[in-house]
């Protein structure tokens, strides 16, 4: 299974055909707001057989939990990005097990709106254990947290620590009533996966010490970990992770390394629970 971020529109057609001549097939979900670029999930067709996609941007699930909160919609209107989440249930051909996998791009904004980073991951993890079923699910990509950040400690605690609410409560990219994005949203910055993981953290007991090695316009140069595979522990093993430790000799992308970001690679298999009569 390959997830990839930022597929070019245009050049999604040759992607996909040098893909297909490989034996892969796959998604694609383009942006909102007119961006030309987007998710692209591929899979092996020997390997599975996909049931089912879903294809939801950010602006649909922030509306969502918006309406539920019983707030304006107007409040949240500049927080408003154009991310989106694929998700795709596979069926493993060779065991008949189910997988759901997603696939996740949060925002850049160089660290400046981790409301609404960790709101984005909160969010797509919710759609992804309700596709998923009760099922194992892998959610991978670039989610633009650093290991220190609220993003991450979410996904990893399932909750947020005092300092990274107060971090959240500071940034405010969205007031009402003199109460900030999170605090107007905060039942939804949470999990219920105690068995979530980060395959990388779980094999070589760190994260990588980079996976983005860029300086897109001169004035940021990027030396961080920033791309996750997250995974369901109880169900999925992670048995080995590509390793990242040897760092570009200049920003990349380059003549060596065709993306701003480094490629990350964990096998796993399925877990058999037995049971004892």
């Amino acid at each position: 299974i390959i997830c990839l971020q930022e597929v070019g529109e245009a050049y999604l057609p040759l992607l996909s055909a040098d893909l297909a001549e490989r034996g892969y097939a796959g998604q694609f979900y383009q942006k909102t707001l007119g961006t030309q670029e987007g998710l692209a999930t591929f899979y092996r067709k020997t390997e599975f057989d996909c049931l089912s996609v879903e294809k939801i941007s950010f602006n649909e699930m922030l509306a969502d939990v918006v309406e539920v909160a019983g707030l304006d919609h107007a409040v949240t209107a500049g927080c408003e990005r154009d991310q989106v989440f694929l998700v795709m249930k596979l069926k493993h051909l060779r065991t008949d097990r189910m997988l759901t996998i997603c696939n996740v791009h949060t925002i850049w904004e160089n660290f400046s709106q981790p409301d609404v980073t960790t709101l984005q991951v909160a969010l797509a993890l919710a759609r992804l254990v309700k596709m998923a079923d009760g099922g194992p699910y892998i959610m991978a990509g670039d989610f633009n947290s650093r290991p220190h950040m609220p993003a991450y400690a979410l996904l990893a605690n399932g909750q947020l620590a005092e300092d990274h609410k107060q971090e959240l409560t500071e940034a405010a990219s969205a007031t009402a009533d003199g109460k900030s994005l999170f605090e107007l949203l905060e039942e939804f910055y949470c999990h219920s996966s105690p068995d979530l993981a980060s395959s990388y953290a779980m094999v070589k007991g760190e994260e990588p010490s980079v996976t983005s090695y860029d300086d897109y316009d001169g004035k940021h140069p990027s030396d961080f970990c920033l791309d996750y595979i997250w995974y369901t522990k109880d169900m999925l093993e992670a048995n080995c992770v590509l390793d990242t430790t040897i760092k570009p000799t200049s920003r990349i992308p380059n003549n060596v390394f065709p993306s701003d970001h480094l490629s990350l690679k964990s096998t796993f298999s399925f877990i058999v629970h037995t049971s004892c009569y």
